[in-house]
This record gives C-alpha cells, structure tokens and sequence, in this order.
C-alpha cells in the first residue's frame, strides 16, 4: 500500500474532511494553502514527512518507528544475506534429500538421550556429503 492508499484511508476512518485538514495545517503553519494542493500531494505522494507528522497528529495519530528484531528485517535487500539464505536453502534441500536415505539407525547414532546432538549430526551429515560427492 503506498502512502496515498494509506493517507486516504486513515482519513476516511476519521470522518475528518481534507477541507478540515488543509484548514487546521494552514492554522499550524501560518499559511493559506488551498484544499487542491493538499489533495494534489497526497495524489503525488510528495507530502514532506513533517506534512505526514503533522496530517497523522489532526487524525490522531502518531507515527512511531520500531525497530525490528528479527535478523531478516534488518538484511532484506542485503546480497551477503540473500546469498546466505540461498546456502542456507541448498543445504536444507540437500539435508531433505539425503535424509530419506539414511537408515534409522545411522540417525539413532546422532541422538544424545533422545535429542538430536547437532555436532554428532553434523559430523553424519559430513560423511553423507563425502560419499555423495565421490
């Protein structure tokens, strides 16, 4: 959804017209500005962020940034994370793959009191990985 899907909306749930608007920014502002340029922002989405602050205020709202704490949040865009999770996803296909060939009680040798042992695992899925590639 861009910002003026998102504008026009948080508007229409207010019941506040864009008349209304202009009226109390030109108040804030010192200014005269028609309700068309306002109308003709919002359409371009060339609104100034401090518009945005200010539109968000008169609608009673207030903008907030969150900072996320996922890794992915942070990475997205980021070749050196899209080239990990591209590994990341081959090394998944290829554990999936060799795990339907490997005997139950080659798995059984990874397990450490029922759990997986992710060295013991690792060190399995080592060897499949060499005799695959041999």
């Amino acid at each position: 959804m861009g910002l003026k899907e998102l504008l026009k909306s948080y508007i229409a749930i207010s019941g506040i017209t864009l008349t209304q608007i202009q009226t109390e920014l030109n108040t804030r502002n010192g200014t005269s500005h028609g309700v068309q340029n306002l109308s003709k922002k919002i359409n371009n989405e060339t609104l100034r962020y401090n518009e945005i602050e200010q539109i968000a205020d008169i609608l009673g709202y207030k903008i907030e940034w969150i900072k996320k704490e996922s890794i992915v949040a942070n990475t997205i865009g980021n070749k050196a994370y899209q080239d990990y999770m591209l590994k990341l996803m081959q090394n998944i296909h290829f554990l999936f793959n060799a795990m339907q060939n490997i005997p139950p009680a080659l798995i059984e040798q990874s397990l450490e009191n029922g759990n997986l042992n992710p060295e013991k695992f690792q060190e399995l899925v080592n060897s499949l990985e060499k005799s695959l590639n041999k």
